[in-house]
């Protein structure tokens, strides 16, 4: 589904680690007038909550591009990436680096980008979504080979196992 070309959408995102680093996953809804477009959750490896928080901003900024969005509000009850990328903090570990350059460069490619954090419960329905691949992973029921994303629904998808490009980081959950 493509959007207009003025389209303004909403995403909520969230990342989960357990034992940071530990299994970790994302979880992103984006949404057009309060109504959803994409729900997404997907399992990233082994790595930190950290590095899961960047993943889903950068997947929700990368689903904005593929729907033909051009305008978008992410909200995360992450301060760290909020702040970071609205520039009130550095950003100083090497391990995250990467992964700010790369959601700053998908920035450039929308009209208007804007971030704000906003408190966890606020944030239930993507905080959920990734929880709910961890607790799976976690109960030994989550198949890595599946791999599915569809507008309106959940994805359980995989990066086959491996690690995150970092073990290193701070926060979780």
């Amino acid at each position: 589904m493509k959007l207009r070309s003025d389209s303004f959408l909403t995403a909520y995102i969230d990342g989960a680690s357990r034992g940071n680093p530990g299994p970790a996953a994302i979880g992103v809804l984006i949404e057009k007038e309060r109504r959803p477009l994409l729900e997404m959750s997907q399992y990233i490896g082994h790595t930190t909550n950290n590095v899961a928080e960047y993943t889903a901003l950068i997947t929700a900024i990368e689903e904005t591009l593929r729907l033909g969005g051009e305008h978008l509000l992410v909200l995360s009850d992450s301060q760290l990436v909020v702040r970071q990328m609205n520039g009130s903090y550095k950003v100083k570990n090497p391990n995250i680096v990467p992964l700010f350059q790369r959601a700053s460069g998908l920035c450039q490619r929308l009209k208007s980008f804007h971030i704000e954090h906003i408190e966890r419960a606020v944030n239930s329905r993507a905080d959920d979504l990734a929880d709910r691949i961890v607790r799976h992973y976690q109960s030994g029921k989550f198949n890595l080979r599946r791999s599915q994303s569809r507008p309106g629904g959940c994805s359980a998808g995989s990066t086959s196992g491996e690690e995150s490009p970092s073990s290193a980081g701070q926060g979780g959950r």
